[in-house]
């Protein structure tokens, strides 16, 4: 299952899927958020590669490396280890 929102664009050099609003899951963490933002703020190089994101009823932000981050949830038996 996908967990996407429509109501916005992608941002440069992010996935397509990727993008405000969309909801997505944090395999590091095993979290869903909603992307607040992505690679923001551009004058920090080290942020390029990260997104913002907040808990889909609100809560504290947190800041992933985007490779970190799917569109869903992962199989609970696949092995995640290799990445």
């Amino acid at each position: 299952m996908s967990h996407l929102s429509l109501h916005s664009t992608p941002v440069d050099g992010a996935p397509a899927w990727l993008h405000k609003g969309a909801v997505v899951y944090d395999h590091r963490l095993k979290r869903w958020g909603v992307v607040v933002d992505v690679g923001f703020p551009g004058n920090e190089a080290r942020q390029a590669k990260r997104a913002w994101l907040r808990p889909e009823g609100g809560g504290r932000e947190w800041n992933p490396p985007i490779e970190d981050l799917r569109q869903e949830a992962p199989d609970p038996f696949e092995d995640w280890s290799d990445e």
